[in-house]
């Protein structure tokens, strides 16, 4: 019978007995075996994954989205809290919507190694925020780095547990206006799960809400009534 050169285990003898061929094919399968252990690790990596989310669907600080890289997320937002509220900023007045808990986001890292958040915010209030606070509760982590694309000031307050970093502008120029989008990157490390809100703040002064106008109403007026009894 005429042998086609396949043995049983379906080798071409005839290949492995051309040492260049022979050779050729063992460096293809040293290649593949390499290509595969690199996509090996670089899954693993990404396994390792840190991740933002919304603790409160119905706040009006939103995601939009997450892009994950390895040890990096770039957040895109939607910042639409309109609320005026005192806050103990270089400006005063928290633009804040006391909806649900006050920390609003979930921060998760599943690695001790450094992390870099970088958060597309775009200010869909009518305020122009002068401000930009970033606070984290019940962690381990520490910040290690922060920049913004439009604020020119930062500074840390590495307190345990309870780190936050602020950034400001010294000037109109350096204030974000009501539809612009602010960058502001943020350098953290700790294998940790962290909550988080965030906190844009403005020099403007709050409208009075309709039950205030009523409250001051109410008590102009017993203020006019005590001064005619006075009189009499």
């Amino acid at each position: 019978m005429e042998s086609h050169g396949l043995n049983r285990g379906g080798r071409n003898d005839k290949i492995f007995d051309n040492p260049s061929r022979k050779e050729e094919l063992t460096m293809k399968r040293t290649m593949a075996g390499m290509v595969l252990g690199t996509s090996i690790v670089f899954c693993a990596l990404l396994a390792q994954a840190s991740t933002v989310t919304d603790l409160n669907l119905s706040d009006d600080n939103k995601i939009i989205s997450v892009v994950q890289d390895v040890r990096s997320l770039t957040i895109i937002e939607d910042y639409n809290e309109t609320g005026l509220t005192p806050f103990p900023s270089h400006d005063g007045y928290g633009i804040v919507n006391q909806v649900g808990g006050f920390f609003d986001k979930r921060v998760f890292l599943d690695d001790s190694d450094s992390w870099s958040m970088s958060f597309n915010i775009t200010n869909t209030t009518p305020y122009i925020w002068s401000d930009f606070h970033f606070l984290f509760s019940n962690t381990v982590g520490m910040i290690t780095t922060g920049s913004a694309s439009i604020f020119n000031n930062i500074s840390y307050n590495q307190s345990a547990g309870n780190p936050e970093v602020n950034f400001w502008g010294t000037d109109p120029k350096t204030w974000v206006n009501s539809g612009e989008t602010v960058t502001i990157t943020v350098g953290f490390t700790g294998d940790t799960t962290a909550d988080l809100r965030q906190v844009a703040t403005t020099s403007a002064n709050p409208v009075p809400e309709p039950s205030t106008f009523l409250l001051l109403g109410a008590g102009l007026g017993g203020l006019a009534l005590i001064r005619r009894k006075a009189r009499k």
